[in-house]
């Protein structure tokens, strides 16, 4: 067989990087047209596409997605060895009995507590999309039970999820990381003149992003001097669930959505960074990016006791773990802007540690797993 692998994603990019992947070897089985982190040669690989148009994804386009799956099943049983699903386990969960029939290898990336979210009360959703989730709870659970279980190998993103599968079927801890060698190539790109403190990612409300800004709010007017707050991402419309964000005043600047090298830039140049997630399902399961971005790009950091990446700042020496109030943020914000030899020395430890959490490295056993199955 030309091609033995075959990697399948519901998501609008790849979620983890085809360079590391045997691409010489694989075709790509995506919802759009991969958006992908780096260049990776894909010449020998065949991509298939559902939706070429589609900007943001939603579950009708997976539904579709996950059809042609099915559609194409007797030509893949036919021409491939193993399967690799970057994805929660969707739709395509009636696929992996036959899989497993036919000696095929499943493999799975794992990256949420799939069915389980129904439940989380901190979930944006509306209320009709809310309830009718919660109604189909138990199919959910079935395909993320079925994907599992038939999987020949689980890769969960945190503990939390080896902890859930690892009675199922084989699981091994695989974090996301950050893309060290990238990121040091990026020069610095001040936001702003003044110091300031930085945010990168969504305003959903279990992120805490108005907790953040309450945060920092009480740390510039104990701290008195010159601050800014950076918050780089979301979308412009959402700040209208945000009082906090349309009364914070001029020293909180929203850029919106940036590309991810300008954000990276920002990041660089700034003070500190903080991730302050509320204590939530949806924190505790995912592996935040962001913290080991921070690491990387050499910026100490506040970080909330809510997940792993709370575990991954300890570990590494790189900031500060706090609470999950606006004062405890505060608190950690005003620790590193005031005591100058700590400060020094988390910066040093992100030298010295950012090796450590590069996306190469921790992602090493899903790339080690493939390369022995093709």
């Amino acid at each position: 067989m030309r091609n033995p692998l075959l990697v399948f994603s519901y998501y609008e990019d790849i979620w983890i990087d085809l360079d590391q992947l045997p691409t010489n070897k694989a075709d790509v089985f995506a919802i759009v047209p991969p958006q992908l982190a780096r260049h990776t040669d894909l010449s020998r690989s065949t991509v298939f596409t559902t939706f070429n148009n589609v900007k943001r994804v939603n579950v009708w386009h997976k539904l579709c997605h996950a059809l042609k799956f099915y559609a194409f099943l007797p030509y893949f049983l036919a021409t491939k060895k193993v399967f690799l699903f970057v994805a929660p386990p969707y739709f395509h969960f009636l696929a992996l009995p036959a899989l497993r029939l036919f000696g095929k290898q499943a493999f799975t990336i794992c990256g949420d507590a799939y069915s389980e979210i129904a439940h989380e009360p901190l979930w944006q959703a509306s209320g009709t999309r809310m309830f009718l989730r919660k109604l189909a709870f138990p199919l959910y659970w079935l395909s993320e039970y079925a994907s599992i279980r038939f999987s020949n190998k689980v890769f969960a993103v945190s503990t939390y999820l080896v902890n859930k599968y690892q009675n199922w079927t084989r699981v091994e801890l695989a974090p996301n990381g950050a893309p060290v060698a990238d990121i040091e190539q990026i020069p610095a790109k001040p936001a702003t003149r003044e110091p300031y403190v930085y945010y990168m990612g969504g305003l959903l409300k279990w992120r805490g992003i108005d907790l953040l800004v309450n945060a920092f709010t009480i740390a510039k007017q104990k701290y008195g001097k010159p601050l800014k707050l950076v918050i780089v991402g979301g979308e412009k419309g959402e700040i209208e669930h945000y009082p906090e964000l349309r009364n914070a005043g001029k020293d909180v600047i929203f850029t919106g959505r940036v590309p991810h090298d300008d954000a990276m830039g920002y990041l660089k140049a700034a003070t500190i960074a903080v991730l302050p997630n509320r204590k939530s399902l949806l924190s505790s399961t995912i592996s935040s990016i962001k913290v080991f971005e921070h690491i990387a790009a050499g910026v100490p950091q506040v970080c909330t006791d809510t997940g792993d990446h709370a575990g991954w700042v300890r570990k590494t020496g790189t900031g500060i773990v706090v609470g999950g109030s606006a004062e405890e943020i505060a608190d950690g914000i005003l620790q590193l802007l005031t005591d100058e030899d700590a400060y020094k020395q988390y910066k040093l430890n992100c030298t010295r540690s950012r090796w450590e959490v590069d996306s190469k490295v921790l992602r090493a056993p899903i790339a080690k797993a493939i390369a022995e199955a093709v």
